[in-house]
């Protein structure tokens, strides 16, 4: 981590150190590529030079596959954006509610509504949306949820799905 402190220009090095995170892989059998989605997403909070040691928000065994991790506008938006996609090939929502980590907004995107601006892209400007920003948000990574930081959880409501009867 040192190194590549030291390495990287003055642009990459104000980005680390304000926006520095450390993944953790979910699935430890995963292939050698894992991609976005794959990583449960910790603050990193410090590190120990002398002893070669760093401090994350979180606990971590022995022999967890790790990968370091830079936010920034760009990849949150991308993020969003491909999470978001798949929605279009289903019914439109009745409306969202949003949960944005106080770190996103214009602290993240240079400008306010950044996070509702690419829901609205993605499902409608008439989308009726709700939320607030939080310290901290729920939502899943694989199978299980998390307490995250930095993230942006939105849920999205449908109406129930009936089953038709048959008469008969």
């Amino acid at each position: 981590l040192s190194g590549l402190f030291e390495a990287s220009g003055d642009r990459d090095r104000r980005r680390i150190r304000s926006a520095l995170f450390l993944g953790v892989i979910m699935d430890p059998f995963r292939a050698a590529a894992p991609k976005a989605g794959d990583f449960l997403i910790r603050n990193f909070l410090g590190a120990d030079r002398e002893r070669g040691f760093i401090a994350i928000g979180d606990r971590v065994r022995e022999h967890e596959k790790r990968r370091l991790h830079v936010r920034d506008a760009v990849t949150a938006k991308e993020d969003l954006e491909l999470l978001l996609s798949p929605q279009s090939f289903e019914r439109p929502p009745l409306g969202t509610l949003g949960f944005a980590c106080n770190g996103r907004g214009a602290g993240l995107y240079g400008r306010p509504d950044g996070d509702i601006s690419i829901l609205r892209e993605a499902l409608g400007e008439s989308i009726t949306a709700a939320g607030m920003f939080c310290a901290g948000e729920f939502g899943p990574v694989g199978e299980r949820n998390f307490l995250h930081g930095n993230t942006a959880s939105i849920a999205l409501i449908r109406a129930r799905e009936t089953a038709g009867t048959a008469a008969g």
